[in-house]
């Protein structure tokens, strides 16, 4: 455990030195991003650093959250290092998708959410077991993968 974590640690530090990307205020953050990041963690206040890298800002939030946004605000992706992403978040996909998860995999921890142009991937964990399901973009189930 404490190699895993001096990993992680060097890692992050790592990553954080060569970061390319332009340190940015989470003032200054577009508003849907702002929303979201309100609406489901709490405040501006949580986030720890944020930056554009590109064509996308890059938020790492209080708690050991991840998100991404693309230029305008559009939410990219939400990754959980160590505990479960707020079950709101799936209130951005379509009902459909939350409705499958709620039915299906309640009791999961929802870790991670990527939302592309064209699908959906959800990740979720329960124990030793993790779950990876795939949506179109519409919300119709492709495929769901279990392992343990």
């Amino acid at each position: 455990m404490k190699k895993l974590l001096f990993a992680l640690t060097a890692l992050f530090l790592t990553t954080s030195a060569f970061a390319k990307g332009k340190p940015v205020n989470a003032s200054n953050l577009p508003e849907p991003a702002k929303a979201f990041i309100t609406t489901h963690f709490g405040g501006l206040q949580s986030v720890y650093y944020a930056e554009l890298d590109g064509r996308e800002y890059e938020v790492d939030l209080r708690g050991g959250y991840e998100l991404e946004f693309n230029r305008n605000g559009s939410l990219k992706s939400v990754e959980a290092d160590w505990k479960a992403i707020p079950a709101s978040v799936l209130n951005e996909v379509p009902a459909s998708v939350s409705a499958y998860i709620n039915s299906k995999f309640a009791g999961w921890k929802l870790v991670e959410i990527s939302i592309k142009s064209n699908k959906i991937e959800v990740e979720l964990e329960k124990g030793r077991f993790e779950a990876e399901l795939k949506f179109s973009s519409t919300g119709r189930l492709l495929k769901v993968e279990i392992d343990d």
